[in-house]
């Protein structure tokens, strides 16, 4: 007997298949239900987003959907990975795949939402995560890597969040050493890689990307963030095919980077993606903020920065955080 949430997806899935309507009779027949079953599911549908059209004598039509789904996001995949896990409202993506990775799940399980109640940024900050209109996800690595190599992890989910951005939605974004990305002036994404290190040997027992895009404009705004956040897209209510096709478009080109990882054919990517370079910063080291200009970066992805006093020095992103001078 079909559980009610598979039956849903797959008269889902029908509907995204057909070119006009879809009648009850041949939905019923095809997947072996009744026509009450039927319905119970277009309402499950309707319930989690799905605008679905209904005309006597003429069936089912897929006006549109509000919200992400699995099926969606697989049709739009090209590389072998474990199916994501999606859903509407999570506490944290990188909450889930770290309980999961310690439960033993193999590399490439991914969590995917419309909305985090607790999402996670750097040094611990919370991330603004408003229902339905931004892309939140994390994937669990299992590299065999040194710690100080997982800095290229982040550098490599950048240069594919940013390929994906611009392949997808047409619009060019920048890099903000060493994890947000900025479109406008304003900041689009946050990566944060969280890693679970191997006491013996020193190297990665796994790492967990975590990614979060503001794909539409808030319906309310930014609120307090305002200025400071941005969204690649005006808001809109049709935004689930979109952010399917961009979830599974960073996916592919993450892999398609991250089965190199070591050789770093993303950094030119990554570097020309770089707005602070030869511009002024604020370097920041515990409590102290220190003038400085950018200078580079090497292959390491440490960034030099010349201090007012005339000290060069290459820093980490375990060390400071950045700001770009106003």
């Amino acid at each position: 007997m079909k559980s009610k949430n598979n039956t849903s997806q797959l008269i889902a899935e029908m509907l995204k298949s057909s070119d006009g309507y879809l009648s009850g009779e041949v939905i019923a027949r095809t997947l072996g239900i009744s026509r009450a079953a039927v319905g119970k599911a277009i309402s499950v549908l309707r319930e989690n987003g799905f605008e679905i059209e209904a005309v006597t004598n003429r069936g089912y039509r897929l006006v549109s959907e509000k919200y992400m789904s699995a099926p969606a996001i697989q049709r739009y995949l090209k590389h072998d990975l474990p199916n994501p896990n999606v859903f509407r409202s999570v506490t944290s993506t990188n909450i889930l795949v770290k309980e999961a990775a310690e439960n033993g799940a193999p590399e490439g399980y991914t969590v995917i939402a419309d909305m985090q109640s607790a999402g996670k940024g750097r040094g611990g900050k919370s991330f603004f995560s408003p229902d339905g209109t931004g892309l939140y996800m994390s994937i669990l690595l299992r590299p065999q890597m040194s710690a100080s190599e997982s800095l290229y992890i982040t550098a490599c989910a950048a240069v594919s969040t940013a390929e994906a951005i611009e392949g997808v939605l047409g619009r060019e974004v920048s890099v903000k050493w060493v994890n947000d990305l900025f479109s406008g002036g304003l900041k689009v994404c946050g990566i944060l890689t969280e890693a679970s290190f191997d006491m013996e040997s020193g190297g990665l027992s796994y790492a967990v990307l975590g990614i979060g895009i503001n794909v539409f404009e808030p319906k309310n705004g930014f609120g307090d963030l305002s200025g400071i956040a941005g969204a690649i897209l005006p808001y809109s209510e049709n935004s689930a095919d979109i952010k399917c096709r961009l979830a599974a478009a960073i996916i592919d080109k993450f892999f398609y980077y991250y089965e190199h990882l070591s050789d770093k054919s993303y950094f030119s990517e990554y570097k020309k993606r770089l707005f602070i370079l030869n511009h002024d910063i604020t370097v920041i080291k515990e409590d102290l903020r220190i003038s400085a200009r950018a200078l580079d970066i090497d292959e390491d992805f440490r960034l030099l920065v010349r201090y007012e006093n005339g000290d060069e020095e290459y820093i980490s992103s375990g060390e400071v955080s950045i700001i770009p001078t106003k």
